[in-house]
């Protein structure tokens, strides 16, 4: 079995999928149909393992986004974005017609995805059997869906829009516009006239009760459906957070039994022509010709990177600037809410070769062996980060390159960095954390967040007497209230030491400090940039203290704030402003005294660096 990338469809909406060859020549195809926004970027892997599934089986499976989504193209608001959607599923289905000579497809919708695909099958003769997973049977409850989302998040103190004049729905960083809602209010399975000529699966969610509305609909209008309720579908979107996603096992294994052997062979041998590329072209708003690709990095297993560069800088005989970003946690490369795709696009018209990486086992790329999935944290991270760099010199003869990494991507691109790979510059965004020890990090968040966030709250209480009468009446707030206390002057005396220890050349272990000098020393920028109320930048001041204060007088280290945001960035006009402010961080500056004459090679991770 194989995987391979493609794009199809027209110009300006062109898909980019994921094709899972069989290995035999077969008669009936997969394509799978996503959800929107946070519920997409949760079930993106359980999706892939679907695929995989299906061909292990015999049957060719197609997965990919929608345009205006993930890594497609076309634009995310306006006119015309449902039936966007619509239209490439019909055209998913005859690129999968044409790619694998398959005369017929079942189609296989998460959430979201299954209204869609149904819309899309209408009035076809190749589409043998749909399974519904967790359907939507309405655009108006899902959409009504989503604006609860956002109000629960409201409730629970994470940002939401305080005016509604760009007319855009927000949830979970995603953001969706009113002409979009208004289009999907009006797709209803309900209706009378609506009854699919194919056999349907209905798979029922396990954790709330099911609603049995469209079963019986379909069992009146004469369709053939049956309807399972199988646990799977809460562990795909748990914590509404990939790295929290699980596989539904369970789904899987009840799905393709009835795919594969009650569906009769039905289809219609007609294959409509879709234009089917290996990149997508096309011209910035700046009339730059801009090419995006998917290429591989071998690193013992495929790693996937989505590169986008000018077209002139494959003509080009001059050193390129380039610039790897990294995502947090185990999101794919697209970033929080698409971030990073935006990133990608508006650097490349400005003459940088972006590459947006998934780290082994997290997004398309293949774990190493022995490796489980979804691991952010683990080590072999960083040889990752060194692999990408890698192939950028040697693909693209790279000279100039940066590191930009989100959350966890920010830690990986700072550990990258000191341990196992040269590179000009890093601009971090949020970090959580920062030193490594083993096969992971050196959480000291949790211990040092609660000491300079209670600080700060003594600080804001010092003259407000009705609070320190209130605590000095509660023994338990008092001991609570001197350790908090104790730890800080414990804190301050050992950074004090470690000071002078710098000072008299003793070498320190896991000392962020002396990590931020090397970095300095080798002429590598270090670009920090913080959300209100970051823990991660509490720890840095923890940490690094008179350093980082040095570091930045030398312009050698920056701190700029991301004023309103918080840690995803979930509204758009905060990710907007972050494109702005990010603008001027990525270029490069003169460094204030000659390159390292290693500046541009990787580093063995085994040799490490002194």
């Amino acid at each position: 079995m194989t995987m391979r990338s493609l794009y199809f469809g027209q110009t300006g909406r062109e898909a980019l999928a994921w094709l899972h060859d069989a290995e035999q020549p077969a008669q009936r195809g997969l394509v799978i149909c996503s959800s929107f926004g946070r519920e997409d970027l949760c079930i993106h892997r359980s999706l892939k393992h679907i695929a995989q599934a299906a061909a292990a089986q015999g049957m060719p499976a197609l997965r990919f986004d929608y345009p205006g989504s993930g890594d497609s193209a076309g634009a995310e608001f306006g006119d015309g974005v449902v039936g966007r959607w619509i239209a490439s599923i019909g055209d998913a289905i005859d690129t999968l017609k044409q790619e694998t000579g398959v005369t017929e497809v079942c189609l296989l919708g998460v959430r979201l995805g299954t209204l869609l695909a149904a819309c899309a099958a209408t009035g076809r003769d190749d589409v043998a059997g749909m399974v519904a997973i967790a359907p939507l049977i309405a655009g108006r409850f899902y959409v009504r869906e989503l604006k609860a989302y956002a109000l629960g998040a409201a409730s629970m103190g994470m940002t939401v829009p305080q005016e509604r004049g760009d007319h855009l729905l927000q949830a979970g960083g995603f953001a969706m516009d009113d002409t979009t809602q208004e289009a999907l209010k009006a797709v209803d399975l309900l209706k009378d006239d609506w009854k699919p000529p194919y056999p349907a699966l209905i798979i029922e969610r396990d954790d709330v009760p099911p609603d049995p509305r469209w079963l019986q609909h379909l069992q009146g209008v004469g369709s053939q459906v049956s309807s399972l309720r199988i646990p799977g579908f809460a562990g795909m979107v748990r914590d509404s957070s990939p790295h929290h996603c699980e596989v539904p096992s369970m789904i899987i294994d009840a799905v393709m039994p009835w795919m594969m052997e009650r569906l009769p062979l039905s289809g219609s041998a007609h294959v409509k022509s879709v234009p089917v590329a290996s990149a997508m072209r096309w011209t910035s708003p700046q009339g730059v010709e801009l090419v995006e690709q998917v290429e591989t990095v071998d690193v013992g297993a495929r790693l996937t990177a989505l590169v986008t560069r000018p077209a002139s800088a494959a003509v080009d005989s001059a050193p390129q600037r380039a610039i790897v970003l990294l995502s947090g946690g185990a999101d794919r490369r697209i970033g929080p809410g698409r971030l990073f795709v935006r990133f990608a696009r508006e650097w490349a018209a400005r003459g940088f070769i972006v590459l947006r990486l998934d780290l082994s086992g997290i997004g398309d790329s293949e774990p190493r062996p022995g490796m489980a999935e979804n691991l952010p944290y683990m080590r072999h991270a960083l040889d990752d980060i060194a692999a990408a760099v890698q192939h950028l010199r040697r693909e693209h003869r790279v000279g100039h390159c940066q590191l930009v990494g989100h959350c966890a991507g920010a830690y990986n691109a700072f550990r990258a960095a000191v341990e196992t790979t040269v590179v000009d510059s890093v601009v971090l965004i949020n970090p959580l954390l920062y030193l490594s020890v083993g096969d992971g990090p050196v959480d000291l968040t949790v211990q040092r967040t609660e000491v300079n966030d209670s600080v700060r709250g003594y600080k804001r209480s010092l003259f407000h007497w009705d609070r320190w009468r209130a605590l000095l009446a509660d023994p338990g707030k008092v001991l609570r209230v001197g350790r908090i206390l104790a730890e800080l002057v414990r804190g301050k005396l050992s950074n004090r030491v470690r000071d002078l220890m710098r000072l008299l050349g003793v070498h320190l272990k896991d000392d962020l400090p002396s990590e931020l000098l090397k970095l300095a020393r080798r002429n590598t920028q270090v670009r920090l940039v913080f959300s209100d109320d970051e823990h991660g930048e509490s720890l840095l001041w923890s940490l690094g203290g008179a350093t980082v204060k040095r570091l930045r007088r030398k312009g050698r280290l920056s701190i700029d704030h991301a004023r309103g945001a918080d840690h995803l960035f979930t509204l758009q006009s905060d990710r907007e402003a972050l494109v702005k402010q990010l603008a001027g961080l990525i270029e490069p500056v003169q460094a204030t005294s000659s390159p390292s004459p290693v500046a541009h090679r990787a580093m063995s991770p085994s040799k490490g660096m002194a």
